[in-house]
């Protein structure tokens, strides 16, 4: 069986290195051997990881028209498996090969965009003696730089190649190698730090017996101190066995003391061994006497990296929408319904794409939180791309309130060790949404149903180094890959984005209106508009906001009616304009006023400033306050 393979470390930036290299599979990994899996392979005079991209078990050597009988045309064998389960799916290897394709970067480069963070760059090629050369443990027949190599390893186990090329040089350490390898005393293989291979862990130490047996043990420690000499005013390591064995018993205690305390519920799980050791000095030995007492246990937990501590985001109610937000998330659920076929089967539709156009304050995020809900409801799970300047710790916790526990987070600001953990729990299907900036695009996640990209306009979802991508397009890729619905959302719409709706290539939702702001069930019904007084000016009246005014309405602002700039459409304020101010007002937003500045130069204010501007920033400075 014949296997392409695509090596990341290959692709140095040249779009000539073959996209794929062929090997053929040994018969102990046939298998055994999968489709996206990480392997060893020889490469050159290196032995470098690789991704399987591809098997063919009715190939062989003479359909791929190589000769097997002249050595320098001979296929070369998979090494070994360096992870078992696959690194990359079918659809984000189908993602990467668009990639490559479409943004003419070489495969191997869009592949490490998927690729678990860090795994390619601390792979590391390592030398452990060959085991008849461990039974022999003579170095007599070696001489040279082969000599020190094997000396080296039989004192320390394994070494790492970039560890001999230090020493020897790259070219003498080549030869010193590849003449150990010739001879079978040394085997060179592909390791991943031991975090990649599991999960991290740590030891917890938690109480087990009841409170009334640790205070008897308490008690009974107690009165062996008192037989004890003391150790008040000492100072150095105890050298007696009886001081000895009283410092052993006060750690114990302190020990116990904090797992006992009130302060101890607190910490999830019990207190972590190197913490306790660190505030008790308590030894590894003294731990164990107290296991062995029943009065304690000592638990290997996995434990998290966790880019949301140090904050509890209070649960996050949702929102009343209006008849606008209604519309616009029926239309993204909708494409998500159920399709039933002749047969009565439940199949998925293609979501397609939608662009959110809505301006300020229309509630855009309360339409993504809701729809993934829905989607979430449909066992489903749902991608949100935010620009990174946007990704605040109020927008990740907006997020987390909605979703407590099901959102993992993916941005650069988190170490490498929490990228991994997060990856690790999408991987697994511990979380329901990922949130990140456009890195985000590649998390392993399955069943993706809902694909949100917010202020698809902003440049920072355009990746600068090799390989060169646009997040929002790579978005819209993957939700035809994944047959997810995918959401375009923006107040000022990109020109591409717009144009690509109004053709009909996406669809386009447009949001007019400012949405409610109060939590579900409150009651947003607007009074009725206060009377206006006949001889009320213009100027007076409260002005329409921006955002709510319809097309061709003017701002009924100070212009007078002899302004040689009338109102496009004739209308000006009235009891309309005054419902829909409350309306706004009772959101928590405030009005905007549209002020003609050549209307005030008319009237004699030669001031860069408005009158009315400037009242409001002597009333502002009047009450103390800053502008």
């Amino acid at each position: 069986m014949l296997a392409e393979i695509v090596i990341p470390h290959a692709a140095t930036g040249a779009t000539r290195a073959p996209s794929a290299y062929t090997y053929t599979t040994p018969e102990r990994l046939a298998g055994i051997l999968a489709a996206g899996q990480l392997v060893t392979v020889p490469f050159g005079e290196r032995l470098l990881p690789g991704i399987v991209w591809s098997l063919d078990a009715s190939a062989d050597a003479s359909v791929m028209g190589v000769s097997a009988t002249p050595s320098e045309h001979r296929l070369r064998a998979i090494g070994d498996v360096l992870l078992a389960e696959p690194a990359l799916s079918a659809t984000q290897r189908a993602l990467a090969e668009w990639i490559s394709d479409y943004y003419t970067a070489p495969l191997a480069s869009a592949a490490r965009l998927m690729m678990p963070p860090g795994l390619l760059r601390e792979a590391r090629s390592v030398l452990r003696p060959a085991e008849i050369t461990v039974a022999v443990g003579a170095t007599g027949e070696f001489a040279g730089d082969e000599a020190i190599v094997l000396g080296l390893l039989r004192e320390r186990g394994k070494l790492e190649r970039g560890q001999v090329e230090r020493s020897l040089g790259r070219e003498r350490a080549r030869l010193a190698i590849e003449g150990l390898r010739r001879r079978g005393a040394v085997t060179l293989v592909v390791e991943l730090p031991e975090r990649f291979a599991r999960s991290r862990r740590e030891r917890r130490a938690r109480l087990t017996a009841p409170l009334d047996v640790v205070e008897r043990w308490r008690e009974e420690a107690r009165a062996q101190l008192d037989g004890l000499p003391t150790l008040h005013g000492r100072r150095g390591r105890p050298t007696q066995p009886e001081e000895r064995k009283a410092e052993r018993l006060l750690r114990q205690l302190a020990a116990l003391d904090v797992l006992a305390g009130d302060h101890a519920e607190s910490v999830a799980g019990g207190w972590r061994v190197e913490e306790l050791r660190r505030i008790t000095r308590i030894t590894e030995g003294a731990l164990g006497e107290l296991v062995a007492a029943g009065l304690l246990a000592l638990d290997s937990i996995e434990t998290r990296h966790d880019p949301m501590r140090g904050r509890a985001p209070a649960p996050f109610t949702p929102h009343t929408l209006s008849e606008e937000q209604t519309r616009a998330l029926n239309a993204i659920l909708e494409s998500r319904e159920p399709a039933a076929t002749t047969e009565g089967a439940d199949t998925r539709r293609p979501g397609g794409v939608y662009l959110l156009h809505g301006i300020t304050g229309s509630g855009k995020t309360e339409i993504y939180l809701q729809a993934l809900a829905g989607v979430i409801a449909r066992g489903e799970r749902g991608l949100v791309l935010v620009p990174e300047i946007a990704l605040t710790p109020q927008a990740m916790e907006r997020y987390a309130g909605r979703f407590p526990g099901r959102v993992a987070l993916l941005h650069s600001g988190l170490t490498e060790a929490e990228r991994l953990h997060e990856w690790r729990r999408i991987r697994a299907g511990e979380v329901d949404v990922a949130l990140g900036s456009r890195s985000a695009l590649f998390a392993p996640i399955e069943r993706l149903g809902l694909i949100v990209v917010d202020e698809e306009h902003e440049t920072a979802y355009k990746q600068e180094r090799t390989p060169t991508y646009h997040a929002r397009d790579v978005a819209t890729r993957l939700g035809a890959l994944a047959g997810a619905t995918v959401v375009l959302g923006s107040a000022t719409p990109s020109v591409e984005s717009y144009a690509l709706a109004r053709r009909g290539v996406y669809t386009l939702i447009e949001l007019r209106q400012r949405a409610p702001l109060a939590p579900a069930g409150a009651d947003l019904t607007p009074q009725p508009p206060l009377p206006r007084g006949a001889g009320e000016s213009e100027v007076s009246s409260p002005p329409v906001p921006l955002s709510l005014r319809g097309e061709g309405e003017s701002s009924p602002g100070p212009c007078n009616s002899d302004s040689p700039f009338p109102s496009v459409g004739g209308r000006g304020g009235g009891d309309e304009d005054i419902r829909r101010d409350e309306q706004l007002i009772a959101t928590g937003l405030p009005p905007v006023t549209v002020i003609d500045l050549r209307a005030e130069l008319r009237s004699g204010n030669t001031s860069i400033l408005s009158e009315q501007l400037l009242a409001a920033l002597h009333d502002t400075l009047a009450r103390g306050e800053q502008a």
